[in-house]
């Protein structure tokens, strides 16, 4: 066992701030109340009892240096705590502050991008937040009530996955303050390729075919959609001419094989201003 004194003013650990003289096994010699280490004292310099017929004699001693470190720490407490808290920290051990940097929560917060938003499908946005105080670093956790339609990850990054509509939510840590948007996703708005029956090569115009072409057919199909006898082609079958609109006006049938089946002659179609 040995005897030692806590020094931890800083803290204002009632041993400390009391000057009290502690017993501790030198293995665990730290103070009862805060757990800091002690600094050990000497309790040798009691005065000795007097021989009959002498006088009193007394054994002093000169100060540890622990004891002048202690009055050294007390001089530097007294001008300026965080400089004697840094100096005991060095000096004494203790081990390392591990205390989390202060949080500073929002008693306010916002998405930017309104109410509500719209997204094509496939599409992805990032969602920004205004907070108050400006600098609160709490942190957040975002939510989205239907991920099938909607994801958000983290950091508020959007990924619209399919048609519909959901609402996304943010959360503060601390006070859980919650701000939501909704977010509509429609569908893609690139048109199918034309033509879904067939292959195509030649001119276009708006996608279509317009002017001289050539068109081969992967599934049966009316060939004019203005002709009254409804004739089709079959797969492998195809037809070159003239094209307007997507519609053969004049030109030749041929099966698979280049054997020609039939003369075509349908006028002029109509153009898409025209309709």
């Amino acid at each position: 066992m040995a005897t030692g004194k806590c020094v931890n003013i800083m803290k204002k650990c009632p041993k400390a701030l009391s000057k009290e003289i502690q017993e501790a096994d030198k293995a665990n010699f730290v103070c009862e109340i805060c757990g800091k280490p002690l600094v050990e004292v000497n309790q040798s310099n009691t005065p000795t009892t007097p021989k009959p017929g002498g006088s009193i004699t007394t054994t002093t001693t000169s100060p540890t240096p622990w004891i002048l470190i202690i009055s050294i720490v007390a001089a530097v407490a007294l001008l300026g705590g965080g400089g004697y808290y840094a100096y005991t920290k060095g000096l004494f051990g203790g081990g390392e502050d591990t205390e989390d940097p202060e949080k500073i929560p929002a008693i306010w917060i916002s998405i930017m991008e309104g109410d509500k938003i719209t997204l094509k499908q496939g599409e992805s946005k990032h969602l920004s937040l205004d907070c108050d105080p400006s600098n609160a670093n709490d942190g957040v956790i975002w939510t989205s009530n239907n991920e099938s339609v909607v994801t958000v990850s983290g950091n508020g990054d959007l990924m619209a996955v399919a048609p519909g509509k959901a609402n996304v939510t943010v959360t503060t840590n601390v006070y859980k303050k919650t701000d939501d948007i909704q977010v509509v996703v429609k569908g893609s708005t690139t048109p199918p390729s034309w033509p879904s029956y067939g292959k195509y090569e030649g001119e276009r115009k708006n996608g279509k075919a317009h002017g001289i072409g050539r068109l081969e057919f992967t599934q049966e199909h009316i060939i004019n959609s203005h002709d009254i006898q409804r004739r089709k082609a079959k797969p492998g079958e195809y037809i070159q001419g003239q094209f307007v609109n997507g519609e053969i006006t004049i030109g030749k049938h041929f099966d698979a094989n280049g054997k020609l089946i039939q003369a075509l002659n349908f006028g002029v179609a109509p153009s898409d201003e025209d309709k």
